[in-house]
């Protein structure tokens, strides 16, 4: 038995050594000379590999779309065509990047949707739009310098819809904006930002984020921007040179600009420029603490709930009004297969306006009771834009009118409680296109000013969150009980309500 289990033992200690040794392998290395096609070796590169690029050109544009380690020697750089959408273009997670120049392209490099990547001691100049962007990906961005940007509108580094991206020890040279953030979570710490035309380091549109130890030096407009319902913490940074880049208030010259409903804050901070230190613009704030905290929480729900209750006394008032018109007496003209049509658009209707609403539950949560800074929901930022939602609600608007005009054209739903649904309907029409003239004003905003959140007609005077959620929210109740009068039979409704008492058996 001894003689049997020895041979064993030692055979298992030598697959275990075996699997060791092979998994401590080391990752491959390639070399890619200058000159070449560097393309062909990143596609032939194994998950994992390091690809080293040999000192000279190597033109682009270059896709990394798996986890590779890009390393270029001394004197490596990539050249691409301004037409070129990105020199270097990665869309891999874990991606590496270093020592490397980058020269040309309609952008420097794309991180896209590219969690994970770290891209340091990189130069970029001559790209046309930005210098780097950084998309929908957790990235750390370490000693990076933007130059010579084309465009008069380039920014030197973007970061759009993107969670915890840090940006460090990097320096850029001109362009209308530094740094800036969209819809993101973002670190700016310890940059140098110069020669910009609008501002030096930007937080805006619902972002959150700190920016400490940055230095902004000889630019124009502001050097530090918190804009469009943004949370934003400034500390230890220096500002100093800004001048004059346009009419606006917020393009005077000013050290710190906290414009359109942001808070900021300050902490040791040297702010100067030729309009003053700081200024704060359509309904913004400077704090002392940090903004950077959670939502309200319970607050947050009591807020929506108010809300609700507000836009459903409006309903109340239209449905008075609309209780007058009487649908249930058909025109003259009816339209044949008028009841089927009108009941597969209730019930799609019920279901699109089902997911809508809790569309705006899940953005409602995130902004008021969690804290996050970002408003996308389910489907994400990718329709978070102004025309998506006027689209949106414009057909939503033309439904409830379709189904207004088969009431009229011979739609006689099954339920008994036809003029309750009608007048409910109604005062839904009437809200709605207060809705579409809201998100109307907003388009209009949008393109006049470029900037992704507007405040539409009232979003001056109301919170944009609570203000469309309540809209919304009184459209679909009355909407839901609109379709549940259409549907339901008088009496089985009423018996669900209000079930009837049964009366005792005489004995």
């Amino acid at each position: 038995m001894t003689a049997i289990a020895r041979p064993l033992k030692l055979l298992a200690a030598a697959s275990v050594l075996l699997v060791l040794m092979v998994g401590a392998r080391p990752a491959t290395t390639m070399t890619v000379p200058a000159g070449s096609e560097t393309q062909r070796f990143l596609d032939a590169a194994p998950e994992g590999a390091s690809v080293v690029l040999a000192a000279g050109e190597h033109r682009g544009p270059l896709t990394v779309d798996k986890t590779l380690t890009v390393k270029g020697e001394h004197g490596a750089r990539v050249v691409a065509d301004l037409e070129s959408n990105a020199a270097v273009h990665v869309t891999a997670r874990d991606v590496r990047l270093s020592d490397l120049e980058v020269v040309g392209g309609w952008t420097g490099i794309e991180l896209d949707d590219a969690a994970g990547a770290v891209v340091s001691d990189v130069r970029i100049r001559g790209s046309d739009a930005q210098g780097m962007l950084i998309y929908k990906a957790a990235a750390t961005i370490d000693a990076v310098a933007v130059s010579e940007l084309r465009d008069p509108y380039a920014q030197g580094i973007e970061v759009l819809s993107a969670p915890d991206v840090v940006v460090r020890n990097s320096v850029i040279f001109g362009g209308k904006v530094g740094i800036v953030s969209h819809l993101s979570e973002v670190k700016f710490e310890n940059n140098f930002v110069t020669g910009t035309t609008l501002a030096g380091v930007v937080i805006r549109e619902m972002s959150s984020g700190t920016a400490s130890g940055n230095r902004i030096v000889d630019a124009t407009g502001a050097g530090l921007y918190c804009g469009d319902e943004s949370r934003c913490a400034f500390e230890n940074n220096i500002v100093t040179g800004i001048a004059t880049a346009g009419n606006a208030r917020s393009e005077a010259g000013w050290g710190l600009v906290v414009h359109y409903k942001a808070t900021a804050s300050s902490k040791n901070d040297v702010l100067g420029g030729d309009a003053g230190r700081a200024i704060t613009l359509s309904q913004s704030r400077i704090v002392t603490g940090s903004p950077l905290r959670l939502g309200d929480g319970a607050k947050g729900m009591l807020a929506a709930f108010v809300a609700t209750l507000a836009a459903l006394a409006v309903v109340g008032l239209l449905y008075v009004a609309a209780r007058r018109f009487n649908l249930s007496r058909p025109s003259k003209r009816t339209y044949v297969g008028a009841a089927a049509a009108g009941t597969a658009l209730l019930l799609v209707g019920v279901g699109v306006q089902s997911f809508h609403m809790l569309e705006h539950v899940v953005q409602l949560y995130r902004v008021r009771m969690d804290g996050l800074p970002s408003r996308g929901s389910l489907v994400g930022s990718v329709v978070d834009t102004e025309w998506v939602h006027f689209v949106y609600n414009a057909i939503v608007l033309v439904g409830f009118a379709a189904l207004l005009l088969l009431r009229r054209r011979g739609w006689k739903p099954s339920g008994t409680n036809l003029r309750l649904g009608d007048g409910l309907i109604l005062s839904a029409v009437l809200l709605q296109s207060y809705h579409v003239v809201e998100h109307s004003l907003k388009v209009f905003q949008h393109v006049a000013t470029g900037a992704k959140v507007n405040p539409g007609l009232l979003g001056n005077h109301f919170d944009l969150v609570l203000l469309h959620f309540g809209v919304n929210a009184a459209i679909y109740i009355a909407f839901i009980a609109a379709a549940i009068f259409y549907l339901w039979p008088g009496d089985a409704l009423r018996e669900t309500l209000l079930p009837a008492r049964s009366e005792p058996t005489p004995t």
